[in-house]
């Protein structure tokens, strides 16, 4: 996956894929369908561009990728702007955006055709709304019926289902992966997600999250928070307690995810769907900072959905404890494989009915 170099043309078409930059989530299912599309045809050459944390994931898993610069809270104006100047130079023949609504603007400027992929529709009327006119196709990584389309689509939306990052295990490796993880059998192990609070919510909520552990009954107990930016934050308010282990991030995420016997997140889709996947309980803590996960979480059943401003220390300990007090895990979601196969087919089948071309696919069921 090594960036397109405007100079060397082959014939195939080269895709410049922007995958969205705030936190890690966008990534790893981007990668995964940019695999998929390798499998699919040697034809359609992916480079991606990212910003903020995006950016340094892709780099810190060895891939090449075009930094924007941006914060992750990216401006519009500004993130248009930057993608604009990218087009222009790697003169891509198609722009894939995931969420990326003004890399849709910046493509449709430079005039060059543009694909989005993402798992909801923005609000009518907004500027993304307005921004998504300009994709000459749309591919949805959820259900139909969910969100209504805007009526200005050029044509009707694709639905895959939902993506996530490629998983190399289950719930049911829990045994052999505490091993290898050196966690006794028997402790009982909460992972905290931390995702991207509202910045007046984050350390209210974390007070709620350590006060729920600290209730928990058990001898033997481990709290590992995955915090992201706010590392230095939850550090400092759980450096008085035991059981805990902050760090940004973890390498290794799905392992330590099914190696859990509960998932704390802050409510988005992404890490609540992968949980789902590997057959973990989670409990989902929503801030209303973001609606359109306020819709989707609700829908997964293996999660117990919150609200921040209802709970506290008691509330979520009691439902820690109703999770805990099942006999066996949710049935792993086995969407880890198809989600991904589907979104990548269904680019590919665009990619060549926008330019006209075939790529050289192979026959795929």
């Amino acid at each position: 996956m090594n960036p397109i170099n405007p100079d060397q043309r082959d014939g195939n078409a080269r895709a410049l894929f922007f995958s969205r930059g705030r936190g890690r989530g966008h990534v790893f299912p981007d990668i995964a369908i940019a695999e998929e599309i390798a499998r699919i045809t040697p034809g359609l050459e992916i480079s991606f561009s990212s910003y903020a944390t995006g950016a340094e994931t892709f780099r810190s898993l060895g891939r090449n990728v075009w930094d924007l610069e941006l914060p992750e809270a990216n401006p519009f104006v500004t993130t248009l702007m930057r993608a604009g100047r990218l087009i222009r130079e790697l003169s891509p023949d198609i722009v894939i955006a995931h969420e990326e609504f003004a890399a849709l603007v910046a493509a449709n400027i430079s005039n060059v055709p543009s694909i989005f992929t993402g798992a909801w529709f923005p609000k009518l009327g907004s500027v993304s709304a307005e921004s998504l006119a300009c994709s000459d196709s749309v591919i949805i990584r959820g259900e139909a019926g969910i969100f209504a389309p805007p009526p200005d689509l050029s044509r009707k939306p694709i639905y895959v289902g939902p993506v996530i990052r490629r998983m190399s295990c289950t719930a049911n490796d829990r045994p052999r992966l505490r091993r290898e993880l050196e966690i006794g059998p028997s402790v009982f192990v909460m992972t905290v997600v931390q995702g991207g609070w509202a910045t007046e919510a984050r350390a209210p909520i974390a007070a709620t999250v350590i006060a729920a552990f600290r209730q928990l009954e058990f001898e033997n107990k481990k709290c590992f928070w995955l915090a992201g930016s706010d590392h230095e934050l939850i550090m400092d308010l759980t450096k008085s307690q035991g059981g805990f282990e902050v760090c940004r991030f973890y390498d290794d995420v799905e392992r330590l995810y099914a190696a859990s016997d509960v998932i704390v997140t802050k409510g988005t889709y992404g890490a609540t769907i992968e949980a789902a996947s590997l057959g973990v309980h989670s409990v989902s803590i929503s801030h209303a900072s973001n609606p359109v996960d306020e819709i989707l979480v609700p829908r997964i059943r293996s999660n117990i959905a919150l609200s921040a401003s209802a709970t506290d220390g008691d509330v979520l300990a009691d439902r820690l404890r109703s999770l805990v007090s099942l006999q066996k895990g949710p049935e792993p979601l086995l969407i880890h494989e198809s989600g991904a196969s589907k979104a990548a087919l269904a680019i590919v089948l665009e990619t060549e009915r926008i330019l006209g071309r075939n790529l050289g696919r192979m026959q795929v069921g």
